[in-house]
């Protein structure tokens, strides 16, 4: 298969960058080795989370995520009090000092990913592939060429690793 661009990471990051880019018209691949956790109604709350700034909020909007997020859960924060593992360095941050109603919101990882993952599904340049992942890739002249753990084979203009901490392709790369 022939894309523009294959995403190994399926997660925020990765996913976002595909609803970006599918957008645009752009053949996306997205390759995800773990099936999310899809948010349901009633669910407990989730470890993971993040604290999304309005710069955040603003992507996700433009990528048409937004307001299934909304529609989920979140909660808006109005201050934030950050400090380092040694005490030596902290900043405080509150929306009264800059004006605003709120900060940012925090939000569960998999509630973000997951309202990617519906819009993504709405763009037809965008292909989703999971449980799936990296086998290995060959970086060529003009294009790299990825197989697939299932043998699935890939040419993509460019190849992106989305993948987290212990990422395959940063490996496959070998860069430390």
């Amino acid at each position: 298969m022939i894309v523009d661009v294959l995403i190994s990471g399926g997660g925020m990051v990765g996913t976002a960058l595909a609803c970006a880019l599918g957008a645009e018209g752009l053949r996306v691949a997205v390759v995800e080795a773990r099936r999310p956790i899809t948010y349901e109604v009633d669910s407990d709350y989730a470890l993971r989370i993040s604290a999304l700034s309005p710069g955040s909020e603003s992507l996700l909007r433009t990528l048409q995520a937004w307001h299934r997020i909304q529609q989920r859960r979140l909660c808006p924060y109005r201050e934030m009090h950050v400090w380092d593992a040694l005490g030596q360095g902290e900043i405080h941050f509150d929306c009264i000092e800059v004006g605003w109603s709120h900060l940012g919101h925090i939000i569960e990882n998999h509630v973000v990913q997951d309202a990617l993952i519906e819009q993504l599904q709405k763009i037809d340049t965008i292909s989703w592939h999971c449980p799936e992942s990296v086998k290995s890739f060959e970086v060529g002249a003009k294009h790299v060429d990825i197989t697939l753990r299932s043998g699935m084979r890939f040419k993509a203009r460019l190849l992106v690793g989305a993948d987290g901490h212990g990422s395959r392709i940063r490996l496959l790369s070998g860069i430390n």
